[in-house]
């Protein structure tokens, strides 16, 4: 049964965004994509909803609000999924009828989250289809400054050109939850892929995971990968990266910085 509540007998929060704090304990970039909140009242849930955000409470006395922090899973803005390594911003506030309190919501990585870095990356032979691979540049590690750290950086000048790199360290995918994350910037669409290996030998199959956009300035990526490990089992993993040259355009790049597999240390 609906049990109507007047206006004046809630209160309401006001959400602006999540601010990040760097935790020391964990070796993870704070660029962050969080564009959505679950609130919950005394443990109860209010609703999900997208930030900036107003909610009512129908709140009486002194109450506790958690807000959980939610980001686009594959980078889809209607994919969005409680972030498991994020931690959840919980406060006090008096019941105010009518009025509208404002909080400053902040978030941190877990101090039990498991980072493992995907840095190392190599051009697939083959899989240049146009411009060959005079029209591929990959930089690794440190070479290239455009951003804090960036671990791979795609650049193709040739109309139509498409390239592939793939991850050197095959690694493991814990399948109770594990995301893989990282900064992106780029003029071109690419997409994202997982290979298993089972010993040192790499499988034929590659499963296309998600596509990305052309995108300016740098922006975070998200994608859930347990499901995928569990149904597609191997001793590890490679991370498949294909950038696309549209015919119209002469130069692209694929910025990619921060790649890590994060998981859930026990």
């Amino acid at each position: 049964m609906w049990v109507n509540v007047p206006v004046q007998e809630l209160t309401y929060i006001h959400i602006n965004s999540f601010r990040f704090q760097k935790n020391p304990a964990v070796s993870a970039d704070s660029l962050t994509d969080i564009n959505t909140v679950w609130a919950y009242y005394n443990g109860n849930l209010i609703g999900e909803f997208d930030l900036p955000a107003t909610f009512p409470v129908l709140a009486t006395g002194t109450g506790q609000v958690m807000l959980t922090p939610g980001i686009p899973n594959t980078g889809l803005n209607n994919e969005e999924a409680n972030y498991p390594f994020y931690t959840n911003d919980t406060f006090t506030i008096n019941a105010a009828p009518g009025k509208v309190i404002t909080h400053s919501a902040v978030t941190s990585y877990y101090s039990t989250t498991k980072v493992i870095p995907i840095a190392d990356f190599t051009a697939v032979p083959g899989f240049s289809l146009a411009g060959g691979a005079g029209g591929l540049t990959i930089i690794n590690a440190d070479s290239l400054k455009y951003h804090h750290g960036p671990t791979a950086g795609i650049f193709l000048n040739s109309p139509g050109d498409s390239t592939v790199i793939v991850t050197n360290n095959p690694f493991t995918i814990n399948t109770s939850y594990s995301f893989i994350e990282f900064d992106y910037n780029c003029t071109m669409p690419f997409s994202v892929s997982l290979q298993p290996v089972f010993g040192s030998s790499p499988a034929g199959s590659i499963t296309f995971l998600a596509g990305v956009s052309p995108n300016r300035g740098w922006h975070k990526f998200y994608i859930y990968v347990s499901e995928f490990a569990m149904a597609t089992k191997g001793d590890s993993y490679n991370l498949w990266i294909q950038a696309n040259l549209s015919p119209e355009q002469q130069y692209g790049m694929v910025l990619l910085a921060n790649i890590n597999l994060l998981s859930i240390d026990n």
